[in-house]
């Protein structure tokens, strides 16, 4: 199973499901936890603490599927 970046953060379970997706995607859940820990340095610019964020939660998408593809080939 794979990370999908557009997958909801904290799903709703079935039952609770209407025809809306609610919260945040898996990618925009980790680019604001990524953004959260430079956000304590007030000399840099916002621009490039969001680009940061969203490129560290891309690359953490993309280790967490590799790691799921090795496990699945042992």
């Amino acid at each position: 199973m794979s990370t999908d970046p557009k997958d909801a953060a904290y799903p709703l379970k079935e039952h609770e499901m209407i025809q809306a997706n609610y919260g945040l995607t898996k990618r925009e859940y980790f680019a604001a936890m990524a953004m959260s820990g430079f956000c304590g340095d007030s000399q840099t610019k916002t621009e490039i603490i969001a680009n940061l964020a969203v490129k560290i939660a891309d690359q953490l998408i993309d280790e967490l599927n590799k790691q799921i593809t090795t496990n699945q080939a042992d």
